[in-house]
C-alpha cells in the first residue's frame, strides 16, 4: 500500500491532503511538484466533479482538446470585431463627411466601397458561422469522447475491482477450504477418539462383567456323573440331590455337612438318557476351596456314589485357557545340538536341561565312556540318558540322548552300522509311544550308497514300532541345495516313509542345513526354532515341541452275567437239557485233511486243564467254572476239535 502513495516526481510519500491523483494513468504526485499553487489545490479539493490529469495524459489527448482551435478562432473573432469597429468608425466619418462636403460622385464611390466592405463582412460572418458550427461539432465530439473515456475508465475500474474481488474470493475460498479441511480433520480425530473411547468403555464393561462372572462362579462347583432318577417329580428329585450332596460333601470334608451352607443347586440341561451335571452354589468361597483341596477324599464315598467327579464352574474363556494349558503341558520340548565335545560344556548342557528342555539329543559328544564324569555332571536331577560311542575311536563322534524321568524308555538294539552312528529309543508317556532315531554321520566321509541302504533298513524296522517316529541328528548332507544329488536321494528316502524335514534354515556357522529334524507327516512338530550358530559350538541349537497327546480311551458298554450269584446246579441242568449243539463248518475245496490222528477226550481234557484259570470279559463263562465241569463239556469239545481238523475250518458261528 505504501508503494502506491509515492510521488513520481520526488519519490517521497504523499499524504492524502497533498495528493494529486491522475484519473487516467493512476499517477500520484505532490501538488507542489506539479507546480500548482496552494489556492488552486484547495479549489480542486473543494470541487467534487473535477478530474485532474497529468501532463502525459494531457499530451496524449491533445488531438481531442478544442482549446487550441478555440483560442485561434477567438483571435480571429477578436480581429473581426476590431475590423468591424474600424469599419463602423469609418462609416461614421463618412456620414459626417457626406453631410458636409461630399458630392454625388463621391457618394457613389463611397457607397460602392461600403457595399464591398459589407459583402466582405458578410463573407467573414459566414466564415464565423461555419467556425461556430465546426466548434459545435467539435464540442459534441468532445462530449462523446468524454463519455467514452468516462465509460472506459469506469469499466477499467470495475474490471480491476472485479479482478480484485475474484482474487479475494479465491483467497477466501482457499482459506475457507483449508479451515474446513482442518475442521474435518479435527472432527475425524474427535470421532476416532470418541470411537476409541466407546470401544474402551465397551471393553471395560466386558472386563467388569467378566470379573463379576468369575467372582460369582467362584462360589460354584459342578458334580459330574451323579446319577439321577428320571421317574421322580421335580421336588422329589431335588430332595434326592440334597441327600446326595450332603453325603458327598460330608465324605470330602470328614465331618457332617450342613445343607444350610448350600444356597441352591440344579441340574444343567434337559432330562435325557445321559446323566446331567449338578451345579451347586455355596455361601462361602472358603468352604468351596476346602472342598476342592480335599478331592482326594472322594475315594471314601459309598459304592453308589463312586465314579463321580467334581470340578470348578468356569467361564467359556477359562475353559478355553484351561484346554490350552493342558495341551501346552502335554507338549514336550526337545532339542538337537552338535556339541563338538561336551567335556568343557557341561554347565551349558545342565542349564539347557534344567530350564527348558525335556529331551536333548547331542551329537559329536566325544565323551569316550558312559561312566565319564562329564556325562553325569551335565545331567540334572530327574533325568536319564542313553548313549552311543565309536568302537574304534570312542573319543570322537558319539551320541547321547537326555530325557526326563517322566518318560519310560526302551532302547532298541541295532545291527552294526558302518556309515553312521545311531541310537533308537522308545519314549513312553501314558499310552503314547514316541520313537526317537538319533543319528550322526561324520562329515569327513563321503556320502555313499551304503549310507542310504543302512538308513532305509533302520527306518523300515522302526516304522513298525509306533505311529510317532522322528529322526533327528547331524547327517552332514546339504539339503538346502536343490541340485545336490545326495540331497535328492535323501529326500526320496524320507518321502518313501512319509517323513518331512522341518528345518529350513542354515544350522552351521559356514552355512548349510546339516542338522535335521524329520518327523512322520502325521506327527505335527511345533514351535521349531534355530538359534544362532557359533555360540555353543559351530552348529546351531535346534529346539522344537513334540505333541505328546494321549489317545482317547474307547469305552464299550457290555452286559456281563454276575457268575458269583448264578445257581450252579440249575446252570448244569440247563446245559444237560439243551442237548448237543450242531456245528457246521464251511469246507473249502482241496482243503480236506484225509490223514490225521483224531483227538481223544483225554487229550482234550489234558490240554484244557493245563491252561491258566484266568478269565476276561469276552469269555462266555468263567474258566474256573468251565474246568470244574469239564466232563460235561468234553464230548462237545472233542467232536468240535475233530470236525475242525477234518474240514480244515472253524465253525461259522465262531
Amino acid at each position: 500500500m505504501a508503494s502506491k502513495n509515492k510521488c513520481t516526481a520526488c519519490a517521497g510519500t504523499v499524504p492524502m491532503k497533498e495528493m494529486l491523483h491522475c484519473k487516467f494513468c493512476e499517477l500520484v504526485i505532490h501538488w507542489k511538484c506539479a507546480s500548482i499553487s496552494e489556492q488552486t489545490m484547495k479549489d480542486i479539493q473543494q470541487c467534487t466533479g473535477l478530474i485532474w490529469c497529468c501532463n502525459g495524459c494531457g499530451g496524449q489527448m491533445e488531438a481531442f482538446k478544442p482549446g487550441s482551435q478555440l483560442s485561434v478562432m477567438g483571435g480571429d473573432i477578436k480581429t473581426i470585431h476590431e475590423s468591424n469597429a474600424v469599419i463602423i468608425n469609418q462609416i461614421k466619418d463618412l456620414g459626417e463627411k457626406f453631410n458636409k462636403t461630399l458630392d454625388n460622385d463621391d457618394l457613389n464611390l463611397a457607397m460602392k466601397k461600403l457595399e464591398s466592405k459589407i459583402t466582405m463582412l458578410q463573407d467573414e460572418l459566414k466564415n464565423i458561422k461555419n467556425i461556430q458550427d465546426c466548434n459545435n461539432v467539435i464540442s459534441g465530439q468532445i462530449k462523446e469522447i468524454k463519455t467514452i473515456l468516462d465509460k472506459k475508465i469506469t469499466e477499467d475500474i470495475l474490471d480491476k475491482k472485479i479482478n480484485s474481488l475474484q482474487d479475494g474470493l479465491r483467497k477466501s475460498y482457499s482459506d475457507i477450504g483449508k479451515k474446513v479441511e482442518t475442521v474435518n480433520n479435527e472432527v475425524m480425530s474427535m470421532n476416532d477418539g470418541i470411537k476409541a473411547l466407546k470401544e474402551e468403555v465397551i471393553s471395560t464393561k466386558k472386563t467388569i462383567q467378566l470379573y463379576s462372572e468369575v467372582e460369582e462362579r467362584s462360589f460354584y462347583f459342578i458334580i459330574f456323573k451323579l446319577k439321577e432318577s428320571n421317574n421322580l417329580s421335580f421336588n422329589d428329585s431335588k430332595k434326592e440331590d440334597d441327600e446326595k450332596i450332603m453325603r458327598i460333601l460330608s465324605a470330602i470334608t470328614d465331618e457332617k455337612f450342613d445343607m444350610s451352607n448350600v444356597v441352591r443347586h440344579y441340574r444343567l440341561g434337559k432330562r435325557s438318557a445321559n446323566v446331567r451335571p449338578l451345579l451347586v452354589r455355596l455361601k462361602s468361597k472358603v468352604l468351596k476351596n476346602l472342598i476342592m483341596e480335599s478331592l482326594n477324599n472322594l475315594k471314601n464315598l459309598d459304592d453308589d456314589l463312586k465314579g463321580i467327579g467334581i470340578g470348578h464352574d468356569m467361564t467359556k474363556d477359562q475353559r478355553i485357557k484351561c484346554r490350552e494349558l493342558i495341551n501346552l503341558a502335554r507338549e514336550k520340548e526337545a532339542g538337537l545340538l552338535n556339541i563338538r565335545s561336551m567335556i568343557s560344556k557341561t554347565d551349558t548342557i545342565y542349564e539347557l536341561l534344567h530350564e527348558d528342555l525335556d529331551i536333548l539329543v547331542l551329537t559329536e559328544t566325544w565323551h569316550g565312556s558312559s561312566d565319564d564324569v562329564s556325562v553325569k555332571i551335565a545331567m540334572p536331577h530327574g533325568f536319564g540318558f542313553v548313549d552311543c560311542m565309536r568302537r574304534e575311536d570312542p573319543y570322537h563322534g558319539g551320541l547321547i540322548i537326555y530325557f526326563r524321568d517322566l518318560f519310560k524308555h526302551k532302547r532298541i538294539a541295532l545291527p552294526e552300522l558302518l556309515t553312521f552312528e545311531a541310537i533308537v529309543v522308545i519314549l513312553t508317556v501314558g499310552k503314547v509311544n514316541v520313537v526317537l532315531f538319533a543319528i550322526y554321520r561324520p562329515g569327513s566321509q563321503l556320502v555313499s550308497k551304503a549310507f542310504f541302504q543302512e538308513l532305509t533298513s533302520i527306518l523300515e524296522n522302526i516304522m513298525l514300532l509306533s505311529d510317532h517316529v522322528i529322526l533327528l541328528g547331524d547327517l552332514n548332507v546339504h539339503v538346502e541345495k536343490n541340485d545336490d544329488v545326495n540331497a535328492k536321494i535323501l529326500s526320496n528316502v524320507f518321502d518313501m516313509f512319509s517323513m518331512q524335514n522341518v528345518i529350513k534354515e542354515p544350522t552351521h556357522m559356514h552355512g548349510g542345513t546339516l542338522d535335521l529334524v524329520v518327523p512322520v507327516i502325521n506327527m505335527p512338530v511345533t514351535r521349531v526354532k534355530v538359534y544362532p550358530s557359533g555360540v555353543i559350538s559351530d552348529h546351531s541349537l535346534v529346539s522344537f515341541c513334540l505333541p505328546i497327546v494321549c489317545s482317547p480311551v474307547l469305552k464299550v458298554k457290555k452286559t456281563v452275567r454276575a457268575w458269583k450269584r448264578v445257581d450252579e446246579n440249575h446252570f448244569l441242568t440247563l446245559i444237560n437239557g439243551h442237548g448237543v449243539p450242531s456245528f457246521s463248518c464251511k469246507v473249502k475245496e482241496h482243503q480236506v485233511f484225509s490223514n490225521f490222528l483224531e483227538c481223544s477226550s483225554d487229550d482234550a481234557k489234558a490240554v484244557i486243564l493245563k491252561a491258566p484259570a484266568t478269565t476276561c470279559m469276552l469269555d462266555p463263562i468263567p474258566t474256573s467254572l468251565f474246568k470244574k465241569h469239564i466232563e460235561l463239556f468234553l464230548p462237545y469239545l472233542t467232536d468240535l476239535i475233530n470236525m475242525c481238523l477234518k474240514t480244515g475250518s472253524y465253525p461259522m458261528i465262531f
